[in-house]
């Protein structure tokens, strides 16, 4: 197996350990909270599960996509075009947390799990905008 195809089944597996850990945690308020869920959501627990179910489809099918480019299976449409725009998203996500590690995360209240993973980071990053 070639280090892309390895790359590419990591990928998929985190995704759909993503995907699980989403679905799971939709179920609990208090583990919603934790994980820094709006209080909107949090007050309305139907939406909450509908929301958390679609956010664990769109990470299962990241997950189904790297495992097709790995070729564990036939290749779902638009394959190179998906795992191009995942691989963007999720690269994206990861450097958004840079202008906390900048500041240090002292103007804004973080979970403790934050730092490990920028995904569940929600921290509000329009002052470092052009105003």
């Amino acid at each position: 197996m070639t280090n892309a195809r390895r790359l590419l089944m990591l990928a998929g597996s985190l995704s759909l350990a993503v995907a699980v850990f989403q679905a799971v945690i939709c179920f609990s308020v208090p583990a919603s909270r934790y994980f820094g869920a709006p209080e909107e959501l949090l007050a309305n627990k139907s939406l909450l599960i509908i929301a958390g179910l679609v956010m664990a489809v769109v990470f299962g099918l990241c997950g189904l996509y790297a495992f097709s480019g790995a070729g564990r299976f036939r290749h779902l449409p638009l394959l190179r075009l998906g795992l191009v725009a995942i691989s963007g998203m999720y690269i994206l996500r990861g450097i958004a947390i840079f202008p906390g590690l900048l500041i240090g995360f002292k103007e804004v209240r973080h979970s403790r799990l934050e730092l490990l993973f920028p995904a569940i980071q929600n921290a509000d990053f329009s002052r470092f905008s052009a105003a």
